[in-house]
Formats: C-alpha cells, sequence, structure tokens
C-alpha cells in the first residue's frame, strides 16, 4: 500500500467491558484514552479512522462513530461495522485494549495484504482477529455469518481463508497485551 489514503483505520472500542467495569476504550492509560493510544497507532499509515461503538461519547474525539448493525454480536458486529463505513478495499482492524501495537506490528501484517482478504496476527499460537488486515471484499461473506447468528469469528476465518503472521518475540509480546482488566492497566 502506497498511500495512506488507501487503507482505513477501524478502531473496535464496543465491547462490553465487563471485567474492567467501564468502557475500556475511555480509560486512561500514560494520560491518554485507550481508545486515543490505537487511533495514533493507526494513523501512522491510515488515511482515515473510523471508530466502532455503540457509545457516543466517542463522538468527542473527532473520528467517525460507527454503530453496530448486528446488536449483541461482538467484535464480528464491530469488524461488519467498520468494514461497512469504510470507503477502501484496505482495512487495517485494532481493538482498543491493545495500546501497545505499533507501526511494526502492522508493517509486517501489512507486507502480507496482497496474498490473502484477511490476514491475522498470531502471538503465542493465539490468533488475534482484532490486529489484522480486513479486504472489504469479506463483507457479503461477514453479513451472511451475522445473518445465521454465527459469532464465532475463528469459525468465519477459516471459511473465507486467512494468513497468519506470528509474532513470538519478547518485544512483540508486550506489544500485542491487551488491557482487560483495572489490574492489567496498572501493570
Amino acid at each position: 500500500m502506497s498511500k495512506p489514503e488507501s487503507c482505513t483505520g477501524i478502531v473496535l472500542a464496543g465491547g462490553q467491558s465487563k471485567r474492567m467495569g467501564t468502557d475500556k476504550g475511555l480509560v486512561y492509560l500514560n494520560n491518554k484514552p485507550l481508545v486515543l493510544h490505537a487511533v495514533d497507532a493507526l494513523s501512522s499509515f491510515c488515511g482515515r479512522i473510523i471508530i466502532c461503538s455503540n457509545n457516543e461519547a466517542y463522538l468527542a474525539f473527532g473520528y467517525s462513530l460507527v454503530k453496530d448493525i448486528y446488536s449483541k454480536s461482538g467484535p464480528m458486529a464491530g469488524i461488519h461495522a467498520g468494514l461497512k463505513a469504510s470507503f477502501t478495499d484496505d482495512n487495517f482492524i485494532l481493538s482498543c485494549d491493545m495500546p501497545f501495537a505499533d507501526m511494526s506490528i502492522f508493517s509486517s501484517i501489512i507486507e502480507q495484504h496482497k496474498k490473502c482478504k484477511a490476514v491475522v496476527a498470531v502471538c503465542q499460537s493465539q490468533i488475534i482477529p482484532v490486529c489484522a488486515y480486513y479486504n472489504k471484499s469479506i463483507l457479503p461473506d461477514l453479513e451472511m455469518y451475522l445473518n445465521a447468528s454465527k459469532l464465532k469469528m475463528m469459525s468465519f476465518l477459516d471459511e473465507i481463508g486467512f494468513l497468519k503472521v506470528h509474532f513470538d518475540s519478547e518485544t512483540d509480546i508486550r506489544k500485542l497485551r491487551n488491557i482487560n482488566t483495572k489490574d492489567d492497566l496498572l501493570k
């Protein structure tokens, strides 16, 4: 991808945040809400940023806010809403609870984007579908899955076919760590 305008960054900030006890994306880390860590990271190579959340508080950050079309359907619904609102074929999804992800992670994934319509980070054998590249062409398949109330992201990825990019160095493990609880935040 040569121009930043050719890629949309989609930040997933719509989770229930049960373990955090409050909306995760609005929790501060280093004097900045988690959602803005993700926005800043994606802004380095994405021409447009979309935040996917049903919480209108995210409008305060000045980015496009997209609400789920399929309610109570987890990350799949956020990915769907973001892709539906995107104007580009190339899209990078990042969950707001991954504030340490950076350009080195994105570059490794994006390098593979022409080989497959979904390229997903894998860390310590765990597939992370919320740190991934998705081509907008997966949208019809994603809608079929959601219409059938199939919410297992791994089943969906297996069905459409995807590439895995492995990140197993100590540095990469830290970069792909997510923050789910107040204890995680303190650490």
